[in-house]
């Protein structure tokens, strides 16, 4: 839920670019009011699996 505004969030696939790389698909939550975005720990640890996996 978020904390500024009190519903609760949206689960949506984006395309999320870190350090220059671009990661497809990647699952974020977001407030349909404010906008606010976050990652779940789950979600934190597959961003960090396919960002590695790019690496190689």
């Amino acid at each position: 839920m978020c904390p500024f505004c009190f519903v609760e969030y949206e689960e949506l696939e984006v395309d999320f670019e870190y350090e220059g790389i671009i990661l497809r698909r990647i699952k974020i939550l977001r407030c349909p009011i404010c906008q606010e975005e976050l990652f779940t720990p789950e979600q934190q640890a597959t961003l960090k699996a396919n960002f590695w996996q790019t690496q190689k």
